[in-house]
């Protein structure tokens, strides 16, 4: 794995292509040589002893029986058996450049013996590619590595285990060249034979685990997740597994949940792998272990622990730096910012420049290794008052890893969602800060902050650019085959390792039809508007822009959560301010936790003021109070922590109760901005016609409450039986029935009309306002695999274009023009990552289906309350408010509302959330 340096370990010649354990291995063995006479023979015989016992870490008796084979062998082609099993020995022993010579001498052996494209050739082949990979020689690694796959896909069935060892270790040294796309289909070739293999067999671990890294790479942790579990559970009891190998994929479930800022979780996970590594003195690997088990720690704020552990990986590779010089660099790269940490910045910048300069021989300059080794180097001359030239160093580096990031597919490109990029941009913001150079933390703070909804934000304004012209409805196919594109491989992925290669077959199919169709498009595009996909993709917009987009009365507030601290920055027309708070990611989801639990009951809960006070201060320290006049309109862009909170209920002044608290709503409209990038686009064009459309009210008859979560649903039953044991909703008919009274002209879906096939055919252009008010779904409601819903009025038979259920993905496809979708039910603001921005769940699929405002929810919303709100809001609109002013009035009626006991209680009144394009 080369995200936070797991080192890859694989299987030795004849080690796996058996099924007997090593153990057994050796008794066969020795049987045999009781009866067998012949030098070479016996040789060959010891040369099989030399890999069983290098896998079972008895060195000696390795060494030992090494010694007898060179002493009885008489031919060359056994003396090159002989090396290739010396090479495994060399290999597990830390002397991989030892190994590569042996392994080089016994492939032009069998090449010559039983020529080029044999079974013994492309077996050498395979090995030395797995160490040119190690040793960073991936040119060489991937020419052999490409050629031994195609002999062994021509000639070997694809079932036959040493055919899917070699395209194991061709997948393996892609990743590393970072050419994941051809990595991750080869992956899924592979992983599609697994129920031919025997239980027993190690691939059953190995495969999962590689497809998990790849999509680790590609930031796709929620993804990876189920694959390198699947990992784990069947790897852990494997006898055919040595226990670096066994360290290794809990290595890789360590990092993905790292990624997804799970550390408390990950961190015993590298303290097994590297309890694992030393068992089987596998120093380097063991050293990475124990500097990602630091990571872990620091990022669970026990800095002292992090130091601690990242010295005693150090300590560790010391002994080996020539032998595995990446390794070695990659730790000093990350002990050099503990140092940083600890007020060592000498040390520091010594140890990083030295980490620096190894890196940028071993990765090619654009490499995630290399410009965030350049960053943190950077970073540390800033820290040491040499901030112009560490203010280059970061610049320089930064823009070559952005370049970098967006040569890739947007939807596998989200380019915060490794630990590495997370540690390194915030380093780079805080370089820019001690700078002073408000323009460079822009740009940095725009990567930062970039979510799923920004991408949907910036692709329907290129597409609104682009008017209803031929351009823009090529444009909204672009999109839509993006959509479709997605879809069919998720599908494809929950089906990949199962038995029925049947039903994968038009899951295949899919996605070839699906990719063929978006190439055709892009093509399409390029050839009609040379250069204009280009505006699919989210760009930075300069600070100079984004002022001159802002009115009188409106305030920027861009708030990141980084790895040293919250930052925000203040941006009005004429005027910049940048505030710094020193509380850690970990720390500030802690203060997220504990006002959301009082707020997710079916009953009022004691608010946490304390805590809502606290992030408030975070916030709005004295540089950015003292730029914000009171009633000024807030636009706010977030990280992915806070954006799970509506900003309203923010306290700006800390009361004993909540009724004697003054928040943040109260002096100022907030909106959620998704995406700065869109700030550069003309100003959003209202929409005349006053129609509205409102669906709900669902025609269910059950008894259950949508907390009862996929435990309660499981069995096999189809997603329509359980949509209708959830209970009716007669508040949101009322709320339906009030918001169109205001309207002349509404159309009303609900009860038994409110299906999802009405939903989708129904011709929305000129539709103003679109009201949901049903329940809303998180992902995962009701199978690990669903996706943020809302529930419509189940069908009795289900099929494939009706369950019930309305997805992220399905509302995506609808072609609206509205200026309003609110989605009146609970949790429709939920992210479905758990990383994720809050509002990357149904919110972003209306923005991206051509929404303007999204008006969603975060919590479950009380109907009487959620009618009320809906109501305010649209009549403040039609009197003119602006959009985040309608909510502010609405959100302030509920709660000055004297008859509405604990009216107060944001719980009740802060729900709703504006998302605003």
């Amino acid at each position: 794995m080369a995200l936070l340096c797991i080192q890859p370990t694989q299987a030795k010649p004849d080690e796996a292509d058996t099924e007997i354990a090593p153990g057994q291995a050796i008794g066969a063995i020795a049987a045999q040589l009781e009866t067998t006479r012949s030098p070479d023979d016996r040789a060959l015989l010891l040369s099989r002893q030399i890999v069983a016992d290098t896998v079972l870490s008895r060195y000696t008796d390795a060494e030992n029986a090494l010694t007898e084979a060179r002493r009885l062998k008489t031919s060359v082609p056994v003396s090159a058996e002989i090396d290739f099993a010396e090479a495994a020995l060399r290999e597990k022993t830390q002397r991989t450049a030892t190994a590569a010579d042996l392994v080089r001498k016994t492939l032009d052996v069998r090449r010559k013996m039983y020529g080029p494209e044999s079974t013994e050739a492309i077996e050498a082949e395979m090995f030395l590619t797995q160490l040119l990979t190690s040793l960073s020689k991936l040119e060489e690694a991937a020419s052999l590595g490409e050629h031994s796959w195609q002999v062994a896909r021509e000639a070997l069935p694809e079932n036959n285990r040493l055919r899917v060892k070699i395209g194991l270790q061709y997948a393996r040294t892609l990743n590393f060249m970072r050419r994941n796309q051809e990595s991750e289909s080869l992956i899924r070739e592979l992983v599609a034979v697994l129920p031919e293999l025997s239980a027993a067999d190690p691939l059953q671990s190995r495969l999962p685990n590689q497809l998990g890294s790849e999509l680790l790479l590609q930031g796709r942790n929620s993804e990876a997740i189920p694959w390198l579990r699947t990992a784990v559970e069947t790897g852990r009891p494997l006898p055919g597994l040595s226990n670096a190998d066994k360290a290794n994929i809990v290595g890789n479930l360590g990092i993905a949940l790292l990624n997804l800022d799970r550390p408390r979780d990950a961190l015993p996970f590298f303290e097994e792998a590297a309890k694992r590594f030393g068992e089987d003195k596998v120093v380097p690997s063991q050293a990475s272990a124990l500097l990602s088990a630091g990571t872990a720690a620091d990022r669970s704020g026990d800095r002292p622990r992090g130091l601690e552990l990242r010295e005693q990986g150090a300590a560790l590779i010391a002994t080996l730096p020539e032998q595995h010089p990446l390794t070695y660099a990659l730790n000093r790269f990350k002990i050099a910012q503990s140092y940083a940490h600890a007020g060592r910045l000498e040390q520091a910048e010594a140890t990083a420049a030295e980490a620096a300069t190894a890196i940028a021989k071993l990765r090619p300059p654009t490499h995630f290794q290399a410009t965030n080794s350049r960053i943190s180097l950077g970073w540390i001359k800033a820290r040491r008052g040499r901030v112009v030239e560490g203010l280059a160093e970061v610049r320089d580096a930064f823009r070559t890893s952005i370049a970098a990031n967006n040569s890739l597919e947007v939807s596998k490109n989200r380019v915060v969602g490794v630990i590495d990029n997370i540690e390194a941009y915030s380093h780079a913001l805080e370089t820019a800060v001690l700078a002073r150079d408000n323009d460079f933390a822009f740009e940095v703070l725009q990567v930062l902050v970039e979510t799923d909804a920004s991408r949907a934000a910036v692709a329907v304004t290129a597409r609104e650019q682009a008017g209803n012209s031929d351009l823009g409805l090529l444009l909204r196919r672009r999109q839509e085959a993006a959509g479709n594109l997605a879809d069919a491989d998720a599908a494809l992925l929950r089906a990949t390792g199962q038995e029925d290669t049947v039903q994968r077959a038009p899951l295949e199919q899919a996605v070839t039809d699906a990719r063929n169709a978006l190439a055709a498009l892009d093509t399409e595009l390029d050839t009609k508007a040379p250069g204009f996909r280009s505006l699919l993709r989210p760009r930075p917009v300069t600070l100079a822009e984004t002022q001159s987009r802002l009115a009188r009365e409106e305030t920027l507030l861009v708030i990141e959560e980084s790895d040293l601290g919250l930052y925000t920055m203040a941006i009005t027309g004429n005027r910049v301010a940048v505030g710094h708070a020193p509380i850690r990611r970990e720390a500030l989801r802690a203060l997220v936790r504990r006002i959301r639990a009082g707020t997710e009951s079916g009953t009022l809960l004691p608010f946490d003021v304390d805590a809502a006070h606290q992030i408030y201060d975070a916030i709005f320290t004295p540089e950015i109070a003292a730029l914000i006049p009171r009633k000024q309109r807030l636009r706010v862009v977030t990280g992915d922590i806070l954006s799970a909170l509506p900003l309203t209920l923010l306290a700006s002044r800390a009361g004993k109760t909540v009724a004697d608290t003054r928040w943040l709503v109260e002096d100022h409209a907030l909106s959620v901005l998704p995406s700065l990038a869109a700030l550069r686009q003309a100003p959003l064009r209202a929409t005349a016609s006053r129609r509205l459309v409102a669906i709900g009210a669902p025609a269910l008859s059950g008894t259950q409450d949508v907390a009862a979560g996929p435990d309660f649903y499981a069995g096999g039953i189809s997603r329509s039986t359980r949509v209708a044991r959830l209970h009716p909703l007669p508040g949101a008919a009322r709320e339906i029935a009030a918001v169109a009274n205001r309207s002349p002209q509404a159309l009303v879906l609900q009860g038994t009309s409110a299906t999802e096939p009405a939903v989708r055919k129904l011709d929305y252009s000129g539709v103003n306002v679109v009201l949901f008010a049903t329940h809303g779904l998180v992902a995962g409601a009701f199978d690990a695999q669903s996706e943020p819903a809302l529930v419509l009025t189940p069908p009795q038979a289900e099929s494939p274009d009706d369950d019930g259920l309305l997805t992220a993905s399905e509302a995506a496809r609808l072609q609206l023009d509205a200026d309003w979708v609110i989605l009146s039910a609970c949790d429709t603001a939920a992210g479905d990552q758990p990383s994720a921005a809050g509002y990357t769940g149904l919110a972003r699929a209306f923005l991206f289906a051509g929404a303007r405002r999204v008006v969603a929810s975060h919590w479950p919303v009380r109907d009487d309350v959620a009618a009320r709100l809906s109501v305010t809001l649209l009549d403040a609109s039609r009197k003119g408010a602006s959009a985040d002013e309608a909510l502010r009035r609405a959100i302030l009626k509920v709660m000055n509302d004297r008859n509405l006991p604990d009216a107060r209680n944001p719980a009740l009144w802060a729900p709703f959330m504006l998302v605003a394009r």
